[in-house]
Parts: C-alpha cells; structure tokens; sequence
C-alpha cells in the first residue's frame, strides 16, 4: 500500500499550457523574450536552471498580481482532484516536488491539501518580483529530494507512488514501486505504466 504519492507539477498536475508561458502573457513578455527562453531550452542551448532565471529576470518589477491571474487559467490534468480525495481518505501522504514557480506549487499544495512541496520561489519584495528565482530544486536535484523526504518518513521503495512527465523526474523512479509518465510519449517508457491522466492512476492502484 502507497504511503506516499510524489507529484510533478509542469505537464503532470497542470494540463496545457504551462505556468510559465501564462506568466509571460500575463506581463507581456512572451514574443520579446519567454518565446525564445523556451525555444532554447528545448534544443538544450540552455538547461532547465538558466531558463527559469531568464524568464524570472523577465519579470523583475512586475506585480504578483499577475501571477495570481495567471495561476487562474491553469487547466488540471483530468482525475487529479478526484485521485487526491482518495489518497487522502486512505491517509496517504502527498507531495510536489517540481522545479515551477514555487508560489504556484504552493497554491496547488494548500488548494487540495498536499502535505509537502518543495520547489522553486520567485523573490518578492513588496508584491513586486525582484528578477530572482530561488533554485531550491534544480533539474537534476529531484532523486535526491525524494530520498531525503523517504527518510524523514521512514518509507521504503515500496511504499511510494511518483506521477510525473520528463527527464527530471526519472531519477525520483528510482525510489518509487509505482511511477507513472503522465502523457509524454517521448518518455512513455521510462516509467512502470505510461497514462493519459489521473483516472488510469486511480484504476491502476484500485483506488
């Protein structure tokens, strides 16, 4: 029996498109810089670290309020709330580990109860950002991070599910029985099971 369920955030809890492109149309950004960040970052000219501190540098003075409104139009992956009520009746415990936004994962930690999250603050100053990002969980840091939280818990691999979706989140399979690839076809084997959302997560694990 799962005692701990470990999500992703980016493409795994979210559906569509991501926080970080709604962040950079809500401050308009997008074409004069978060375009090109991500276009980079997808021919590996830059890794996933130096994107998420140009974007962030992007947006130094903007207000927090647009990161408000654009957490407001993220799309959840379909069974994701309905997967959360049941973890929670069985009294699994949850957590995010994600290199997002960290006020964003925050948001979706206290929105439906998530136990623990870790990751990746934007600097504040007043409800302004500052330009900074505070890389708490770097790209390749997540393995790592899920095995300290095993620890603390006293919880051995066979005890803990992960849901994610990228090359990131393969190194936290490594201490997880259960690991699903959310929708990335690209990865479709890199995981235990490859599903489309988090209704085949819930018929997998008969919850």
């Amino acid at each position: 029996m799962q005692k701990l369920f470990v999500f992703d955030v980016d493409h795994t809890i979210t559906d569509g498109t991501s926080i970080w492109e709604l962040m950079h149309y809500e401050c308009g950004t997008w074409q004069n810089g978060g375009e090109l960040f991500l276009r980079q970052f997808l021919a590996d000219e830059i890794n996933f670290d130096e994107f998420s501190r140009r974007d962030a540098l992007s947006w130094t003075g903007k207000s927090a309020e647009l990161l408000r409104r654009a957490q407001a139009r993220i799309k959840i992956t379909p069974g994701f709330p309905e997967l959360m009520d049941r973890l929670r009746a069985r009294n699994t415990a949850t957590a995010i580990i994600s290199s997002t936004i960290g006020q964003f994962a925050a948001h979706l930690a206290q929105k439906y109860k998530i136990d623990y999250c870790f990751a990746n603050p934007l600097g504040l100053k007043n409800g302004i950002l500052d330009g900074t990002i505070d890389l708490r969980v770097k790209g390749e840091a997540k393995g790592r991070i899920l095995a300290a939280l095993a620890q603390k818990l006293n919880l051995d691999k066979s005890e803990i599910a992960v849901a994610g979706d990228s090359r990131f989140d393969l190194p936290m399979f490594k201490h997880a029985e259960h690991s699903f690839i959310i929708g990335n076809e690209k990865y479709k084997n890199a995981g235990k099971y490859f599903v489309k959302d988090f209704f085949e997560v819930s018929r997998i694990l008969n919850l």
